[in-house]
């Protein structure tokens, strides 16, 4: 047998690498951005069984060679057998390493562009992932063989004992008939070979989705509902229990239940705003019969926060205050002011407390903190400096009183030794 021209061999492979590459292309993306799942190398291998293998085998031609006007035949000029073609392509032609290479590289541009996570092979992975590349390597050097021998054929050829051809590879017979039923076999192979290049396509679409279909449910999703429905019962009889209901919308949110997670959001609203409704009411007749109950008014007084109904929360802490007020829990009270942001009134209560007792305990610094986050520095700076005289040690108004110090001048001695001598008379008034 004689071997066509290099040339039309080229193009002929030419056109069949790029329809090669343009299904592994959709077998890959197709699957990735429709379902979230890619099997690269069933793509690639059923890609060139379906495009290559079965079409050389059977009808002697791929595309490619059809365009050309080649042939695939044995030395006796018939077809080549299925395990010659199979070796010949896969191993030969170097498709088969080539399938892995393209898995990896395709994985690490598929990562890049940020559609999927993709590790590079490591271990035996990434031997296998070498051993590949150099089996492709050496069937790049075999294609090339062809330029230096007189025959052109190429390693792929030589182990398949194969022989690319200008069709006809065997004259057509004269006998009618003959001619007849040999292109009534050719037709019955073609639609044949059609037909198993769109099982092969239909294979390489549907798997993806077959895998990701939920035709039942396995025991890992048994036990997650019979753990669903477990939380389910406990929160049904405890809706407003927080824990619970947080629960049982992470459990529906895995389970693609989205709906029935936000009901549980609904449902647990719904309750809590009853308990605490009827909570408030059961707290505040405790504080109405026992006005002084500590144990009723902060748990009032947190539920109210909870709440953002921080004027509520004002009233009852006034209500609880009373009319005659001692310095220590006005302060209380301006430090409560001051955690809500209502930065005046803190002030007002801070200035009051320290009015009824210059000396309170914490009350300069408290008052000094307030007004430098306030960004009045200046005043910040001197109230610091007399709770620093009461506690030298305190942390909150050495790290403050620094931070002052860094973005303004420091208090002068004079402003020092006035500050100092207030202090000592507030001291001496109050027999300390």
């Amino acid at each position: 047998m004689t071997p066509a021209p290099l040339s039309r061999r080229f193009l002929a492979g030419l056109i069949d690498g790029f329809l090669l590459l343009f299904v592994c292309v959709v077998s890959f993306i197709g699957p990735l951005m429709l379902k979230g799942v890619v099997l690269p190398m069933w793509g690639v291998l059923a890609a060139i069984i379906g495009l290559n293998v079965v079409p050389l085998a059977f009808q002697r031609q791929t595309i490619g060679f059809r365009f050309m006007k080649l042939e695939l035949v044995g030395a006796d000029g018939h077809a080549v057998d299925l395990g010659n073609v199979l070796f010949r392509e896969l191993i030969g032609r170097g498709l088969f390493p080539l399938a892995y290479v393209y898995t990896v590289l395709a994985g690490l541009i598929a990562k890049a562009l940020g559609i999927m996570q993709f590790g590079m092979p490591t271990g035996l992975g990434a031997l296998l992932f070498l051993a590949c590349s150099l089996a492709v390597l050496i069937a790049i050097i075999g294609h090339f063989y062809a330029l230096s021998t007189k025959e052109g054929r190429t390693f792929a050829d030589l182990m398949a004992r194969s022989f690319v051809v200008a069709a006809p590879a065997r004259p057509l017979p004269t006998d009618a008939e003959e001619l007849a039923e040999l292109l009534k076999q050719r037709s019955s192979t073609s639609v044949k070979v059609a037909l198993f290049q769109i099982f092969i396509v239909a294979g390489v679409i549907a798997l993806p989705f077959i895998l990701t279909m939920q035709v039942g449910e396995n025991s890992q999703a048994r036990i997650e509902r019979i753990r669903r429905e477990g939380i389910e019962k406990k929160f049904n009889a405890n809706p407003s229990d927080r824990h619970l209901a947080a629960q049982l919308r992470d459990a529906l949110e895995r389970a693609g239940l989205h709906e029935d997670a936000e009901k549980v959001i609904k449902k647990f609203a719904e309750a809590s705003q009853k308990r605490d409704a009827q909570r408030e009411i059961s707290l505040r007749d405790q504080l109405r019969k026992d006005p002084k109950d500590e144990n009723a008014f902060s748990a009032l007084i947190e539920l109210l926060e909870e709440a953002d109904r921080i004027d509520d929360a004002k009233a009852v802490y006034l209500t609880y205050l009373g009319a005659d007020v001692a310095p220590d829990r006005r302060e209380g009270f301006g430090n409560w002011l001051a955690s809500h942001d209502r930065n005046d009134e803190a002030e007002a209560q801070f200035r009051q407390a320290l009015t009824e007792d210059p000396l309170l305990s914490m009350g300069h610094t408290l008052l000094g903190l307030l007004l430098k986050r306030v960004n009045r520095n200046a005043e910040a700076q001197e109230e610091l400096f007399l709770g620093l005289l009461d506690d030298p040690t305190d942390e909150d108004a050495n790290d403050a009183m620094s931070e002052i110090n860094s973005s303004m001048s420091p208090l002068s001695a004079a402003k020092k030794n006035e500050l100092t001598a207030r202090y000592a008379s507030w001291s001496q008034d109050a027999g300390r």
